[in-house]
Parts: C-alpha cells; sequence; structure tokens
C-alpha cells in the first residue's frame, strides 16, 4: 500500500458518515484485490480466489478481516450516548522482535461507525507494520 494511497483511504475514512461502497472498493483496491469488468464486475481476492467485494466499511466481520497479522488486541469503544455519539477503535500488534513494544494504532470518528473506525486503525496497523511510516 503506497502512503499516498494510504493518506487518500485515511482522509476519506475521516470524511465518510456511513459504509460506502465506492470506499469498499478502494480499500480492496489497495490490498491487492483485483476487478475484472465484464458483463459486470467480478472481483478477485490477493489470492487470486473469485469473491464478492467485502463492506469493510458497513460490516464489522468484514472490518475484522483487515486486523493484521500478530495482532494481539482489538478493542471498540462505542459511545453512543454520549453528547456527540463517537466510536474509537485500538488495535494493537505484538512486535517482531521479542524485545520491542507492541504498537498501537488508533482511530476515532465523531460519528457512530463502528466498522469505518476499524477499517481505519486496521489499515493504519497494516501499512506502518510494513514500513510505510
Amino acid at each position: 500500500m503506497t502512503e499516498i494511497r494510504k493518506a487518500a483511504l485515511s482522509s476519506l475514512i475521516e470524511q465518510a458518515r456511513g459504509p460506502s461502497r465506492e470506499l469498499d472498493r478502494e480499500i480492496a483496491l489497495a490490498l491487492g484485490w483485483q476487478v475484472i469488468n465484464q458483463l459486470g464486475e467480478s472481483w478477485f481476492d490477493p489470492d487470486g480466489k473469485a469473491s464478492g467485494l467485502p463492506a469493510y466499511t458497513g460490516s464489522l466481520d468484514a472490518a475484522m478481516t483487515l486486523l493484521p497479522a500478530g495482532c494481539d488486541e482489538a478493542t471498540l469503544m462505542l459511545r453512543p450516548n454520549a453528547p456527540q455519539p463517537n466510536v474509537t477503535a485500538l488495535v494493537i500488534v505484538k512486535p517482531g522482535r521479542p524485545l520491542d513494544e507492541p504498537r498501537e494504532y488508533r482511530a476515532f470518528l465523531p460519528v457512530y461507525q463502528p466498522a469505518l473506525a476499524l477499517v481505519s486503525a486496521c489499515l493504519a496497523a497494516l501499512s506502518l507494520s510494513k514500513g510505510e511510516e
């Protein structure tokens, strides 16, 4: 995932106010999915297996597939009754070396959209764990 694409996705996620198939499409493409447009869209995961486009921004189950390898903990803090409902996602990734400290990736969204928050934190963890800081 390139730094430009990561920044663009982060911005789009922060601006989103609900699930977005367009955003799901951009996330999938950034993660190595391929799409072929012949008589409709056909999606193929990074391993080349045919699959439907995941609903990353609208489904916690789909968002959880983005958790990086080595993920030690993923927490969603939902505040639906706050003056302004919000959600915070926290993803903790174990270090690659035994003496390194675990890394934390947080995403805060000022709207009550848990899947979007989890996607944002996962994408940060995925890109940073691959050296794209």
